[in-house]
């Protein structure tokens, strides 16, 4: 990186974070939860491939830390991506790489899920290519025209550690949400994401990037005609993958367990989701806890 560019973008992020977040709803190019539905049902109907997802905290911090070698951050970088995000093994000299990809990643999306974290405006500016639209949160179950009703008579495969509990779930939808087009009629199939936050570990993989080309490949082996995706770091890039192959994908992140009505203490004390919770919700079960999962956030989605 020229030493100009490095400057001008450490005193601009110094900057924008002095002063505070940047109003997403601003943007010109800013689409709604309702305009977010339109564009997955109009791209789905043309049978046109797109890519909506997010950048993750941990991933940024990595990403940053590689791009403008910030060399007293690496080794805690490193650490929080394998341990919150699912990265293996934990090896400094591996992040070059995972920055890579998720750049090439970048290149993809369609629609992106802004939150302004440190230097994301950075590679957005410089490697979000194809780009056309940002949004905010897409909360779907406060939304009053929720972009999940695009789903509606859909192929839907949703890609998450929380395969069987989905599935539970997924049988009685309508009693989970009192708006049915939070969470429609769709034909739901599931392939259960590989697991290694939380210190857990695979033993098919020798690595992070096996692993990920590994979904990669198990994901094109289904019919589907969107992918909803919660998988910690392999979720963004694995997005990518799909729409590389010619499907749709919308990386959500943890969000999607939500969706099914799978709690967690993230969202435990959060008023909006008071308000929706009933004996229909579930928490995830004990056999889809990672073994270090209390290492997550406190158990963010346990």
């Amino acid at each position: 990186m020229k030493i100009l560019e490095w400057i001008y973008w450490n005193i601009n992020c110094s900057w924008n974070n002095y002063f505070g977040k940047k109003d997403v709803t601003q943007e010109p190019n800013y689409i709604d939860n309702a305009q977010v539905r339109y564009f997955i049902e109009e791209k789905l109907d043309k049978q046109e491939p797109f890519m909506i997802g997010k950048l993750g905290a941990g991933e940024l911090f990595v990403m940053r830390t590689e791009e403008f070698n910030f060399r007293s951050k690496k080794e805690k970088a490193c650490a929080q991506l394998c341990t919150c995000a699912g990265f293996f093994p934990e090896k400094q000299e591996l992040m070059t790489e995972f920055n890579e990809v998720m750049k090439h990643a970048l290149g993809n999306v369609d629609v992106l899920l802004r939150w302004y974290q440190p230097y994301e405006e950075y590679f957005v500016q410089k490697y979000a290519a194809e780009l056309k639209n940002v949004c905010d949160w897409m909360n779907a179950w406060t939304a009053k025209k929720p972009w999940t009703a695009a789903l509606k008579g859909r192929k839907v495969l949703v890609i998450h550690p929380f395969a069987e509990s989905i599935q539970s779930q997924y049988e009685r939808r309508e009693k989970i949400f009192s708006d049915p087009e939070v969470l429609p009629e769709f034909e739901l199939k599931t392939l259960k994401a590989v697991q290694t936050i939380g210190n857990e570990t695979d033993d098919r993989f020798s690595d992070w990037f096996e692993a990920l080309q590994y979904m990669g490949e198990e994901a094109m082996k289904i019919d589907f005609d969107i992918a909803l995706i919660g998988c910690g770091a392999y979720g963004f890039p694995l997005a990518s993958c799909i729409k590389e192959h010619g499907k749709s994908a919308v990386h959500w992140g943890g969000d999607v367990q939500m969706l099914f009505g799978i709690l967690g203490k993230r969202w435990e004390n959060r008023e909006d989701v008071a308000r929706l919770r009933n004996e229909y919700w579930i928490y995830p079960s004990e056999k889809e806890r990672p073994k270090g999962y209390t290492d997550v956030e406190g158990g963010c989605y346990w």
